[in-house]
């Protein structure tokens, strides 16, 4: 339970944090300042809950509010779910909660990441938000490149996750305003409020991807290379920037989405990376499905094959049932083959 004197205190240490700089900045250049912002609890999203409602008071004309996803996942949720209604209600702010279901076929944390950001949508259309903003840092960036990498993913996967994008097609926008912010800074200043945030023990859990990357390879390649969450994250705005000319130049030479035949003639005088990048383009743009699926490594496969000497024809089966043949001279998808 917060203490009643410890939330002005909480509010004037919060709006002095040069955190409150970055949030305020991306919500002023991104909205009119109807934002809703994701919390879970935990110790990165807990202090966004305090920035947020210090801004708000900075800023009377601003509406922000809080949206609280329960998955289910936990017997301690619910109790969760309350604990961060709890702390908006303290701080000034409304808090939105919304229970998932979780259950069901595949992996369960893409599950529980695909219904979060449904609920965050619904939740953002019922408060006219028109961003929603979560504590994602420089440190999940990290990890997010580090394992793109690692499953051979294209320029596209080093981008890693998105300062913002849309929810959807028509949704709010997802602001992550603290992509190039250390995580520790945002634990510093919760230590420096004094919060009690929740636990995920899955955060930590060796069995899970982000647990074994958080506790081994991220935590040795920053001590070897100290500082080295941050400069990935600017590595990966780099790469954002990179693929946005790729796009602009596979404009020029691949043609609109719906061209799926090209001169192998034409193609083999080009970088095999950009042959692969857009056979991985065309592809995911009559099914997008695929995304997480067609690995750059197939697409790579293909492309070096368009530069080789070898004239007979040659087909690759891809998942979903896409065929690319390539013959002595066109290299051609079928998407339903």
């Amino acid at each position: 339970m917060t203490q009643r004197g410890e939330i002005p205190r909480r509010l004037l240490a919060s709006g002095r944090s040069p955190l409150a700089t970055v949030l305020e900045r991306a919500i002023a250049e991104n909205s009119s300042g109807r934002v809703l912002l994701a919390v879970s609890g935990g110790t990165h999203s807990l202090p966004l809950l305090w920035l947020g409602a210090a801004l708000a008071q900075r800023h009377p004309e601003w509406s922000v509010a809080i949206g609280h996803v329960n998955h289910g996942l936990r017997e301690t949720a619910s109790a969760e779910a309350e604990f961060v209604r709890a702390d908006a209600t303290a701080s000034g702010l409304d808090c939105i909660v919304e229970e998932v279901d979780c259950s069901g076929p595949g992996n369960r944390a893409a599950i529980a990441r695909a219904r979060r950001e449904e609920a965050l949508a619904r939740m953002a259309e019922e408060t006219g938000s028109e961003a929603v903003v979560t504590a994602h840092h420089a440190d999940d960036q990290f990890e997010t490149v580090i394992a793109a990498i690692a499953r051979g993913a294209g320029p596209r996967g080093w981008q890693g996750m998105a300062r913002r994008r849309r929810l959807g097609q028509k949704g709010s926008l997802l602001l992550r305003p603290f992509l190039a912010t250390p995580g520790a800074a945002l634990e510093a200043l919760g230590d420096r409020l004094r919060l009690h945030p929740v636990e995920d023990p899955s955060n930590r859990d060796p069995r899970r991807l982000r647990g074994r990357l958080r506790q081994g390879v991220c935590r040795e390649l920053e001590a070897i290379f100290p500082g080295a969450s941050r400069r990935v994250a600017a590595a990966a705005e780099q790469a954002a920037v990179a693929e946005l000319a790729i796009d602009r130049w596979l404009d020029e030479v691949w043609g609109p989405p719906e061209v799926r035949s090209w001169s192998r003639e034409l193609l083999r005088d080009l970088p095999a990376t950009l042959v692969a990048a857009g056979l991985r383009r065309t592809t995911i743009s009559f099914r997008p499905d695929l995304a997480d699926r067609l690995a750059e490594a197939r697409c790579r496969e293909v492309a070096d094959a368009v530069g080789d000497r070898t004239r007979s024809p040659r087909r690759w089966a891809w998942p979903g049932g896409v065929v690319v043949t390539l013959t002595a001279r066109t290299l051609s998808l079928d998407p339903c083959s």
